[in-house]
């Protein structure tokens, strides 16, 4: 994947034109700087998020989650609850690079439950129009999703900005 920079480029640019996109889980980690394989050696992706994502020996991360949409956005409106699953074997690394700081606390998404109800750390990461998670959402959870992502495209198209309320 990170031999074919023009592929990473026209993501990138696309991104940064406020097209929308949205990524789950391994197209997330796409969309980062770069990621680190299980022998630390360094790939780098579209670089639209500005943090790297890090592969471990173990498991990250498993089980089902509930996110609650902290504002408008590409899956639904402010408050809109979707469920989904995560399962990855892969974590961002060091969230104290400032790019990253800024990123994670400024434009997290969602409010993020477990399976049992139990609070997580906030999820959904967004740089203009694109939202990226390693949460996989179920769309059954909530069937107005395919709705408010073709509603959020049609509303984007032509635009450079962040199209949600905000």
């Amino acid at each position: 994947l990170s031999a074919n920079k023009p592929m990473l480029e026209s993501i990138k640019k696309y991104s940064e034109s406020g097209r929308p996109i949205y990524a789950e889980c391994g197209g997330f980690m796409y969309l980062t700087e770069g990621i680190y394989d299980f022998e630390n050696v360094f790939h780098p992706m579209a670089g639209v998020f500005p943090f790297n994502t890090m592969m471990k020996k173990g498991r990250s991360s498993l089980g089902y989650r509930e996110a609650v949409l902290k504002e408008r956005s590409i899956l639904g409106k402010k408050g809109a609850v979707v469920r989904g699953h995560e399962f990855h074997y892969s974590e961002i690394e060091n969230s104290s690079q400032q790019s990253a700081v800024s990123c994670q606390h400024n434009d997290l998404m969602y409010s993020v439950k477990d399976g049992s109800g139990l609070f997580l750390a906030d999820e959904g990461y967004r740089i203009k129009n694109t939202l990226g998670s390693y949460i996989h959402v179920h769309f059954g959870s909530n069937l107005t999703i395919a709705d408010s992502i073709i509603d959020f495209i049609k509303e984007c198209h032509g635009k450079d900005h962040y199209c949600g309320t905000r």
